[in-house]
């Protein structure tokens, strides 16, 4: 997958255009219909395709996901190149085509944190799958950050968005994830670690 490389939060906040890049990411998706007989998913109401823009940090691009199922709280995403990510409110569970592969992943889910007394802690369990189709497994202890207001523009639009840190370590490594929630406590943004290899996943949820 080639995935956004922002060198801070406000390269990121450059790419939330709005309906241009929906109909761009819209488009370029449509060309798997033609080169590899896939459907891009309608709902059944008759809206448009749910989309979703990715990004890796350490590459130079996004490009955007289609919603291809949901099965209650669990989502799948798959991109132009057929890499797919599966996520639940948001956090990432697991990811296939990437090398390597966050096979699947145990974490809180924002209903657990949003609204949990703080100092909130929480395990969290990466199990991968590498290139020769080993597993391996890290473990890691994380701390949810208070909640803190931040002002991202979007267009001619000022969003007001929540966001939380989830600050994670173990003996050898440590990370921050970071989630952008609106007032509904819909997921609007995340940056989210897949691993030392991938680094860090940056997500817009839902393009508008």
């Amino acid at each position: 997958m080639k995935l956004i490389k922002p060198a801070a939060l406000s390269v990121l906040v450059l790419t939330l255009t709005g309906c241009d890049e929906y109909t761009d990411r819209l488009d370029r998706l449509a060309g798997l219909e033609e080169s590899e007989g896939f459907s891009i998913p309608v709902p059944a109401d008759g809206s448009r395709p749910v989309l979703m823009d990715a990004g890796l940090e350490k590459f130079g691009s996004s490009e955007g996901l289609v919603r291809i199922s949901s099965r209650g709280p669990i989502e799948i995403w798959r991109a132009e190149e057929g890499d797919t990510l599966t996520l639940r409110q948001g956090i990432v569970l697991g990811t296939r085509a990437f090398t390597p592969d966050l096979f699947s992943v145990e974490a809180a889910l924002p209903s657990q944190w949003m609204d949990a007394t703080r100092p909130a802690t929480a395990e969290r369990i990466h199990r991968y799958v590498d290139g020769l189709e080993q597993v391996y497994i890290r473990a890691y202890s994380c701390v949810f950050s208070e909640t803190s207001r931040d002002e991202l523009p979007l267009g001619a639009e000022t969003l007001q968005l929540n966001r939380t840190d989830e600050d994670c370590y173990n003996a050898t490594q440590s990370f921050t994830n970071s989630y952008w929630m609106n007032g509904s406590g819909q997921m609007v943004l995340s940056r989210q670690w897949l691993g030392p290899e991938l680094g860090y996943l940056l997500l817009k949820h839902y393009l508008p």
